[in-house]
């Protein structure tokens, strides 16, 4: 969405566009051109790649293309004074890296759009926490100790990061991706749909219209509760089984 916002907004200033996008399997060139030539092709692959997400997930395929090799390609592309932003999670962030941004910000200004997921604030004090990369699975039992341990660390790997690119330069700027999903649903422009696997028979579809909140006595888990916030969900008979039922719930 901000790669797409920008290449708008180079439109409405009448500055040249130039875009890199990529994946850990492809990228796709853009040299610098008016925005009338441009940017349909920048929007066009933009949506492209964001559309091949789910397809790829979860197998994760082994990377083929990293943040050195982009900003490799990209040193020739990018014209004195020109304003370079770079929008990654910089996972793979190394020396190579450093030393391509580093003659990149003689030519030019940076801004790193760092993308992040806050989901390490978020664990639970205990629970079970299951992780999958790059096809191996790994399921261990969270405590309180191990969820500070993994605070710590994933905070202290940002913030090094953050340290990193700067020194390089280059003008950080956060983009936690949950917090703009969190407001968005808030705000009830954009809608929730999930599948639910329900015990019984059901007959037909219908609407549950009751309060939601924390489970009594199991807090974990959610239930209807008097002193909830309200909610609304509509559910749809998509097949039926033995002694359960599929729906699909919005």
């Amino acid at each position: 969405m901000i790669a797409g916002l920008y290449a708008w907004r180079s439109w409405h200033d009448s500055d040249r566009l130039g875009a890199l996008v990529f994946n850990d399997e492809e990228l796709a060139v853009h040299p610098c051109r008016s925005p009338k030539q441009n940017l349909g092709r920048v929007i066009e692959d933009l949506c492209r790649f964001n559309q091949a997400l789910p397809a790829a997930y979860p197998q994760e395929p082994r990377p083929e293309v990293d943040l050195a090799r982009v900003l490799q390609q990209i040193q020739s592309l990018v014209p004195p004074g020109a304003w370079l932003g770079i929008i990654s999670d910089f996972h793979d962030l190394d020396a190579r890296c450093d030393a391509l941004l580093a003659g990149l910000r003689r030519r030019c200004e940076i801004t790193a759009f760092v993308v992040y997921d806050d989901l390490h604030l978020r664990l639970p004090t205990r629970g079970a926490l299951c992780a999958r990369y790059q096809g191996s699975d790994a399921t261990v039992a969270l405590s309180p100790q191990m969820r500070d341990d993994i605070q710590h660390a994933i905070g202290r790997r940002l913030a090094d990061q953050e340290a990193r690119l700067t020194r390089l330069g280059a003008r950080v700027r956060n983009i936690v991706t949950s917090q703009d999903l969190v407001r968005q649903l808030q705000a009830r422009t954009v809608k929730r749909y999930y599948y639910a696997l329900v015990r019984g028979n059901l007959e037909r579809g219908g609407t549950v219209d009751a309060p939601i909140g924390r489970h009594p006595t199991q807090r974990t888990k959610m239930a209807v509760v008097r002193t909830g916030k309200p909610a609304r969900t509509h559910y749809r008979v998509v097949e039926r089984f033995v002694d359960c039922t599929l729906v699909d719930c919005a």
